[in-house]
């Protein structure tokens, strides 16, 4: 996420990338089950997967348009800060979980494993490696924070244990001479 808390171009391309491949093998799984003969292809499943795709496809259309335009509109600017909240949240609208959501893809994915009674193979989903940086900046504050919590806690004790050492003492005792001094110094030449 970018620092306005929006999601940009690298993370929505990734994502992109997870929503393909998760209707790619759900089309695998469906083609499986047709050529197995546990789907026929006037199947009520069948026809909402050929819904759906279709909606998908269109959607990928705008969404891909989406983020083109948004990337040259903003060409020196890296990816990493080009916001593309729309885009994510049409990719989000159809594979994000949707309980009782007839002809979404948890829909077709829950009747597909019932079945043909095994679940579609998303083991090889891709893995995001957008940087975040909110989670950046915040642990580089957070980082930064400690370091200085820890720095005043060291001059606290070492203030509390020089006034209270012999040291301590002829130190600070100097010190306030010498400034004692200097006060009237400036009084006495002037």
């Amino acid at each position: 996420m970018i620092l306005s808390g929006l999601h940009t171009l690298d993370e929505t391309r990734e994502l992109l990338a997870i929503a393909d491949y998760r209707f790619a093998e759900t089309e695998k799984a469906i083609n499986n089950a047709l050529n197995s003969k546990q789907l026929t292809p006037d199947n009520d499943l069948v026809k909402d997967w050929i819904v759906l795709i279709a909606k998908w496809k269109a959607a990928r259309i705008d969404i891909n348009s989406g983020l083109t335009t948004k990337a040259l509109l903003s060409p020196l600017s890296p990816a990493s800060l080009i916001s593309t909240e729309v885009e994510w949240k049409k990719i989000i609208d159809f594979i994000q979980y949707q309980e009782n959501v007839k002809g979404s893809l948890q829909d077709i994915y829950n009747r597909l494993t019932v079945i043909t009674g095994k679940r579609v193979d998303f083991s090889n989903q891709p893995k995001g490696v957008a940087v975040d940086l909110d989670l950046k900046v915040y642990k580089g504050a957070d980082t930064i924070i400690k370091q200085e919590e820890a720095a005043a806690t060291a001059a606290k004790q070492a203030a509390s244990d020089a006034a209270t050492s012999n040291t301590g003492l002829i130190v600070g005792g100097t010190i306030l001479g010498t400034l004692a001094l200097v006060v009237a110094a400036k009084v006495y030449f002037k």
